[in-house]
């Protein structure tokens, strides 16, 4: 898939403001770019919020003491949104598909321990688009 100049100076942004960060570039581009192509900022906004909401449980579940019974909660709460994390990918996929685009996001939309590992991985990428966009609004203030 082409990527425009337009994403990859978002991309290249996003690593300059947080070098080595970003684990799955060229998928970050794609789903960026996808999200551009066929006006889809609404749902490239929730998968951001949904990806930004999974870094937060998943930092809390790991920072939770062992016999915090919040956590089991919370886990359950991960796991809801992995699964509406992966909807949504598989949405953008099939978008793409409709209009002749072939976007590999395999490695997100399986059923296994990898899947959701990769799941993690990309809302992580997702989550420093965010950090980007409230540290450009704190400048803005």
């Amino acid at each position: 898939m082409q990527i425009s100049d337009d994403t990859n100076h978002v991309i290249n942004f996003i690593e300059d403001v947080f070098p080595d960060s970003i684990q799955n570039t060229n998928d970050l581009a794609n789903i960026l770019e996808i999200g551009a192509l066929f006006g889809l900022h609404t749902q490239i906004n929730e998968l951001i919020f949904t990806a930004t909401a999974i870094q937060y449980m998943k930092k809390r579940i790991i920072s939770a003491p062992a016999n915090d019974s919040s956590t089991e909660k919370m886990k359950i709460e991960l796991q809801k949104s992995l699964q509406d994390f992966k909807e949504m990918l598989q949405n953008i996929k099939q978008i793409a598909k409709g209009n002749n685009l072939d976007v590999n996001f395999r490695s997100y939309l399986s059923e296994n321990t990898s899947s959701v590992e990769n799941l993690i991985s990309i809302s992580s990428d997702l989550a420093l688009l965010k950090e980007v966009q409230n540290k450009m609004r704190e400048k803005q203030k």
